[in-house]
């Protein structure tokens, strides 16, 4: 389908003009020879085909994402950022359910850890997850352990993933400086500035094409620290 007629379609579903329409293409690719050999030095043959797949969008000011495609019949609407809010919101209830808990716990002289119960939640919920039953089962095994360990907390008993965290947030910090500007090779989101944001706690980025570049910019002074 040519770029008028897809614009077309695209107008037909969710209104408006072309005035802020944009439409990307990325064309097919087959590789002869040499995948993953080309950034090595190795022979490659590869080749663009004529098949592409085409986006329209338009940005619509709110946080839902709305998809159509051509040759399928259905419409998808992605609410992820309401999704988000009520899962934190869901959180903080079943922490302070938690905290409610340890009360009855402190006051009955009961253990934190019932193992018999999270295994019947366990069930439970896996029962209900469908095919979806081991991310269910992480899930709800996470949501135990910071369970107890916020009953342990309000009853001030250690527990092994207090004494983890602690552990962890004491040698990143002797390790690593938690500001500075930061050399880092690619762009937002790439690896490197992912793993940027995950050693150092208020980094200031620079970004490079290459790695070159990186020590170039640590050598002579322009960033102190580089990922």
């Amino acid at each position: 389908m040519e770029k008028a007629q897809l614009i077309k379609e695209f107008i037909s579903l969710y209104g408006g003009d072309e005035s802020d329409v944009r439409v990307f293409a990325s064309p097919g690719r087959v590789n002869l020879i040499g995948e993953h050999t080309d950034y090595n030095g190795g022979y490659v043959f590869p080749a663009a085909l004529k098949f592409k797949t085409t986006i329209v969008l338009r940005p619509n000011g709110e946080n839902v994402v709305r998809m159509a495609a051509t040759d399928l019949p259905d419409r998808v609407t992605v609410e992820i950022d309401k999704i988000d809010d009520q899962l934190v919101n869901l959180f903080a209830q079943r922490m302070d359910i938690a905290a409610q808990i340890a009360d009855f716990k402190k006051e009955n002289n009961l253990p934190i850890l019932n193992k018999q119960r999270e295994r019947e939640i366990l069930a439970k919920v896996m029962e209900h997850a469908g095919d979806k039953e081991r991310y269910a089962y992480h899930l709800f095994s996470t949501l135990f352990e910071l369970s107890r360990s916020r009953q342990a907390e309000l009853l001030n008993k250690p527990t092994k993933v207090a004494a983890q965290v602690k552990a962890s947030l004491a040698a990143s910090t002797a390790i690593f400086p938690q500001t500075g500007l930061v050399a880092c090779q690619g762009v937002e989101g790439s690896f490197a500035s992912r793993a940027c944001d995950k050693i150092f706690g208020l980094p200031s980025k620079m970004f490079f094409n290459n790695f070159e570049s990186v020590f170039h910019a640590v050598e002579s002074g322009l960033c102190r620290l580089f990922s």
